[in-house]
């Protein structure tokens, strides 16, 4: 199970906001950042996003324009922190047609690193990825070296997981050592930790960053998700090593903060770990409620996911057509303008043209890339379905609770016609409703043929089904 939790749960785009006066940010903004940050630490979510649309309407009517950039991108990054994908593009999109306007690299080195977090929550690791080298540009271009390095050591950390995420542990630990050499911090050294345990390269580099994961976990000044993070790697360490005391408390730790900060990722890594210690405990009970719990929530997770895919496709679409129909007109007053104007004035104008199509053909590079990737997560969501299949085919206890948590509608309209049917009625409605055949139904459930054909006959008994009604059909339009 520990081996199936995605890379992304150990490195959810926790957001270590870096400022830099070498990029003109003004006493007040630097303040407002601290303020913002504190929000952060305690884990204090919704008063920080109240906080800053506050600060955006504040900043609007004084016409500052830089601090309400700065407001918009922090809300964003609030936003995708708690599932609220929608409304974070719509906070980076309009940030960013204003930042359009003015030129400042620190602010555009922010925005589009919560491009490149909002890509990575969606699972688009690659537009992901490219937008986090948008933002190393403008992080490199900082020629003060206690800002620079604080941001380029997210910056790069960010990166590392992207890698990860494809299998490539090599590349992430390469980066994550370059993340480590510009500044320590608690994140990139529980990800250390976790590349070294899933890679098995070196068992003393594994001792080596669980010492410091630990020693950080005693620290103040850590956010509540870093601090989450810590404590969850160093609970994955010792359920691997079979450390089940050890494990205990710091699993008990990492769920209340889970279950506090409410995050997708905190919630289903901390349920995961306690399955894992319930499963080593032999408490099957337990391990089934927190499996489900997980199953839950990855499901919930999944329908934010496609539809801020959903969103991001028609945007980008949307986009793309303006940018057509943008260069389109621009190109026929070049045509009338190349006619007035020497040689090389045309030769200018021929080279602005080809910097606009390569931009309109990177847009629609981005639009397919994100189909593809749509259907790939569409396909994850899919698979929950084969996943209830495979539980019947097992005769798997966990069968009944996951068909009814799925199917719950279903389940309550079946109790509604018939309260007298018992959980074993139910279970075999159940595997009906999924199309398994009688002889299917024998085989799985290790009974004959003629005693499925009979449980047929007195269902079809009890709830008054006719004998020319096809009972699959019956239980499909339930």
């Amino acid at each position: 199970m520990l081996g199936k939790i995605k890379y992304s749960l150990f490195f959810s785009f926790i957001m270590i906001s870096q400022v830099s006066p070498v990029f003109s940010i003004s006493d007040y903004q630097y303040s407002s950042h601290q303020t913002v940050r504190d929000f952060r630490i305690a884990g204090k979510y919704e008063e920080g996003i109240n906080l800053l649309l506050d600060m955006i309407e504040e900043s609007s009517s004084k016409k500052d324009l830089k601090r309400q950039l700065f407001a918009k991108i922090e809300l964003a990054n609030f936003l995708w922190i708690v599932g609220r994908l929608d409304e974070c593009l719509y906070y980076l999109q309009d940030a960013e047609v204003t930042l359009d306007k003015i030129d400042d690299s620190w602010l555009k080195s922010r925005l589009y690193q919560e491009y490149a977090q909002y890509y990575f929550q969606l699972g688009l690791f690659e537009l992901a990825k490219t937008y986090n080298g948008k933002a190393l540009k403008f992080a490199h271009s900082d020629n003060d070296l206690k800002f620079r390095n604080a941001r380029l050591a997210y910056l790069y950390g960010s990166r590392s997981s992207f890698f990860a995420q494809k299998g490539n542990l090599d590349s992430a630990i390469a980066i994550s050592e370059k993340s480590l050499s510009f500044q320590d911090n608690p994140i990139q050294n529980s990800l250390m930790l976790k590349y070294y345990m899933e890679s098995n390269f070196s068992q003393d580099s594994t001792e080596y960053y669980l010492k410091k994961v630990l020693k950080m976990i005693d620290e103040d000044g850590h956010t509540m998700n870093h601090k989450f993070w810590l404590l969850n790697q160093a609970a994955l360490y010792y359920l691997k090593n079979e450390k089940l005391e050890e494990a205990k408390p710091l699993i008990e730790k990492s769920t209340q903060i889970a279950e506090n900060i409410k995050r997708y990722p905190c919630l289903i890594a901390a349920y995961t770990s306690k399955a894992e210690y319930y499963k080593a405990m032999g408490n099957e009970p337990e391990e089934y409620r927190y499996l489900i719990k997980v199953s839950n929530i990855k499901d919930e997770f999944a329908k934010t996911k496609a539809k801020g895919i959903d969103l991001t496709m028609s945007t980008l679409i949307r986009l793309n057509t303006n940018k057509i129909e943008y260069l389109n007109k621009k190109n026929s007053y070049i045509l009338i303008g190349v006619v007035f104007f020497v040689l090389c004035v045309g030769l200018l104008f021929y080279f602005l043209i080809e910097k606009e199509r390569k931009k309109n053909k990177i847009a629609e590079e981005d639009v397919k890339l994100m189909t593809i990737e749509r259907s790939e997560l569409l396909r994850k969501v899919d698979s929950v379905r084969d996943e209830i299949i495979n539980l019947a085919k097992n005769n798997d206890p966990a069968f009944v609770a996951r068909f009814k948590d799925v199917y719950s509608e279903w389940w309550a309209k079946m109790m509604e016609l018939d309260p007298s049917l018992t959980p074993e009625d139910l279970k075999f409605c159940a595997m009906l409703y999924l199309n398994f055949s009688t002889k299917d139904i024998a085989k799985f459930t290790f009974v004959q043929c003629k005693t499925v054909q009979v449980k047929k006959y007195r269902l079809r008994k009890k709830l008054n089904i006719d004998s020319s009604v096809d009972l699959y059909d019956w239980l499909a339009k339930i």
